[in-house]
This record gives C-alpha cells, sequence and structure tokens, in this order.
C-alpha cells in the first residue's frame, strides 16, 4: 500500500543542456572559504573525469562473482584506466568517470560511441580497508554488466546541471544545485537563491530533490511530470511542480526504504513532528563543510 505525498507530477522528457548556469570555480573568488571547504564534501566530489580524482584503489585487482560466473579485473595503463570481463568472450571499457565521493564507494563510468554513459559493473567500495564489489543492482545473476546505460535522472543527483558552462556532462554537485543558476549573479551582479531565507517547506525541498527515496527500485518512489526534463527543478520552487512522490504506508514491512532516504526518515520522526516542520536538514547539517568526532556532536547538541 502507498499514499501520495502532497507533491505532484506525471512522466517527463529528456533534455541534454540547462542554460544560465556557470563553471563552479567561477564561484571560488568572492567566496573562498565556503567553496574550498564545499569542494571537500560528498557533494562537491560526487562526479568527476577519473583523471582529476585522488587514486585510492587496488588497480591490479580482480573480483569473481558467484552468482554470474563472471571473473572481471582492473588495471591501470599509460594512465588510462580499465575494466574487463574476462574468459571466454572478454570484453574491456576504458573507464572515464567517477561517481562517488570515495568516502562510502566510487561507481565507474564509461562513454560509449555514441556519446551516452554506462555504468560498469564493479565498484570500490571503502569499507574493510577497500575491496571491489558488484555495483549497486548488480549482485544478481542476471545483471546488466556493461550494457546498463545511465540516464539523465540518473545524473540529476550525483552531478551538476549539464550546461555549456559544464562542458555538456557536470562536474559534481556544485553550487548551484542548491542555489540557482549563477549566470545573472555572475554577469549582471542579478540575485540568487539563498536556502536560508526560504520559508522550511521551500528550503527542505531543496534537499529533498535527492534524499526523499521512500521505496527500492521494483516500486518507484518518485515520478517526473511529463512537461519537466529531467534537469529543469530550480531551487525555491515547490518541489511538486517537479516530480510526485510516493509514500510507502506504515503496515509495509520490511521498510522499503533503501539508499537516498535521509529526508524521508527525517519526516517520519518524532524531532520533525515536535518541531510543526520548521526541522530541516540545515537545522544540523551545514551543507558547506564536512563536520567529524567531537565537532559534528557539538553541532548537533547545539540544534537540539
Amino acid at each position: 500500500m502507498f499514499r501520495f505525498l502532497p507533491l505532484i507530477a506525471l512522466c517527463g522528457w529528456s533534455q541534454t543542456r540547462e542554460n544560465g548556469y556557470v563553471a563552479p570555480a567561477t564561484c571560488q573568488p568572492c567566496h573562498v572559504r565556503i567553496y574550498e571547504s564545499y569542494m571537500q564534501t560528498g557533494m562537491g566530489r560526487s562526479f568527476a573525469p577519473i583523471a582529476e580524482v585522488p587514486v585510492v584503489e587496488d588497480w591490479t585487482a580482480r573480483f569473481t562473482h558467484a552468482l554470474s560466473n563472471r571473473n572481471y579485473s582492473v588495471a591501470k595503463r599509460d594512465g588510462r584506466f580499465f575494466m574487463r570481463r574476462d574468459g571466454q568472450d572478454p570484453v574491456e571499457k576504458e573507464i572515464h568517470y567517477v561517481m562517488g565521493s570515495g568516502n562510502h564507494a566510487r561507481t565507474y563510468l564509461t562513454r560509449k560511441k555514441n556519446g551516452k554513459l554506462a555504468e560498469l559493473p564493479l565498484s570500490w567500495y571503502a569499507g574493510d580497508g577497500g575491496h571491489w564489489a558488484m555495483s549497486p543492482g548488480y549482485d544478481r545473476s542476471d545483471h546488466s554488466d556493461f550494457r546498463r546505460e545511465v540516464s539523465d535522472s540518473c545524473l540529476f543527483c550525483h552531478n551538476a546541471y549539464p550546461s555549456e558552462a559544464n562542458r555538456g556532462t557536470g562536474r559534481c554537485i556544485d553550487c548551484q544545485r542548491c542555489h540557482g543558476p549563477g549566470e545573472a549573479h555572475v554577469h549582471r551582479k542579478g540575485p540568487i537563491v539563498n536556502p536560508a531565507r526560504l520559508n522550511p517547506d521551500r528550503q527542505a525541498e531543496i534537499c529533498m530533490q535527492c534524499h526523499l527515496e521512500s521505496a527500492s527500485r521494483t516500486i518507484p518512489d518518485s515520478i517526473r511530470r511529463f512537461n519537466r526534463g529531467p534537469f529543469s527543478y530550480r531551487p525555491g520552487e515547490p518541489l511538486g511542480d517537479f516530480t510526485l512522490y510516493f509514500a510507502s504506508s506504515p503496515s509495509t514491512a520490511p521498510s522499503p526504504v533503501t539508499v537516498n532516504h535521509s529526508e524521508y526518515g527525517m519526516r517520519e520522526s518524532a524531532c520533525f513532528s515536535s518541531s510543526k516542520g520548521k526541522l530541516t536538514c540545515a537545522t544540523c547539517h551545514d551543507p558547506h563543510q564536512t563536520r567529524r568526532g567531537a565537532d559534528a556532536a557539538q553541532r548537533y547538541t547545539q540544534a537540539c
């Protein structure tokens, strides 16, 4: 059983590039401290060409996937990175992009001859000292191997809005994900969205665009409006004008919540209910920097 969250939408169409955006580094000269701290966060390192990220993986590794009986290996040659399926029908693909900060995991993408991106079957996970294993959704006998195309809807929550400034493919989740297109602000000194000045609903929806997942991949958690492109959401507009979200019934067991569900979980919490809707992600989490240990505990205590 599912009920509707009060957000409205239907399926959408795809558009490749969005206007009004600037290269992320354009923000740095005027916002040096915030820019530099943000670029160290998970969002600031969410997507990049593989040549631009530090090497943390073992590029001589081999991995056998028991369920599909397939053997894989990775390699670095002449400054380029590759993933290979070994055996009687070998396939090798060059790795062009890394998706994921590496704090928890990295997944690898290749650009096909037709220009589209495809996800590769092996990911690197930081746990247990770092290791290779099947990418999310691939640990099954009938996985997609090298055939899984990466859609715009998938990229929406992993990188910047594709634009001319970002060379078509975005570079990480940059400042404009939360502040909106920066071109007018940079060139004409026009206004830009400050999420802190929005009402709690609009402020929370900036995080909800990627952190409201309420169901597994087998049960759709959201459907985009028919007349909206995958990158057409703008911070400050009602999220319901962009996407319809489904909430799981409280009686559903086990919980269908899977990965990007932080906002959904918060809205189910006693703290959110007690706040009468005033609690947002930014109440505890500073999006411009990563806090750990005692520093994080102090901020959370002060917020409470």
